[in-house]
């Protein structure tokens, strides 16, 4: 989670084909986190500059539909990437939180860097978030995108 602390503020922009910061960031941001934790980039989701991406990797709706569904077809296991989990106890560090608000759109994403004594913490971009409190949102309806090990 060193990576979604260090660039939770600032992100990690530089020459054309270094990753690259859009107005709406939040999705983008996760997906780096993942892939620098480990998860493979392959033909359905990938980054080489911000001209030649898939939108899976920068539209929330299509990363979450891609990562619950269409990876299983990347996979060597035949199983998805992550799974949609409602219960905040089953969550790990590096799981993502997706936020529901009262027009009832899924409309952000953000990244787990801690859990400590029950308590949720995460950052995101869109707004960029340093380390914050679950229980200190008010959003309407929150669900989790958890990694599968």
């Amino acid at each position: 989670m060193e990576y979604a602390l260090n660039y939770a503020l600032v992100p990690n922009i530089g020459s054309e084909d270094d990753f690259w910061f859009f107005m709406q960031d939040g999705t983008n941001f996760v997906s780096q986190c993942w892939y620098m934790g480990g998860i493979k980039q392959n033909g359905g989701w990938y980054w080489q500059n911000r001209k030649n991406h898939t939108k899976s990797w920068t539209d929330m709706k299509k990363f979450v539909r891609y990562m619950t569904k269409y990876s299983v077809y990347y996979s060597d296991e035949n199983k998805p990437v992550a799974r949609i989990c409602r219960d905040k106890n089953s969550v790990q560090i590096g799981d993502l939180i997706q936020f529901r608000n009262n027009a009832d759109i899924w409309y952000k994403l953000a990244i787990i860097t801690e859990i400590k004594n029950g308590e949720i913490y995460y950052v995101q971009h869109s707004p960029n978030c340093p380390e914050h409190k679950l229980s200190e949102d008010n959003t309407k309806e929150i669900r989790f995108i958890c990694v599968k090990n």
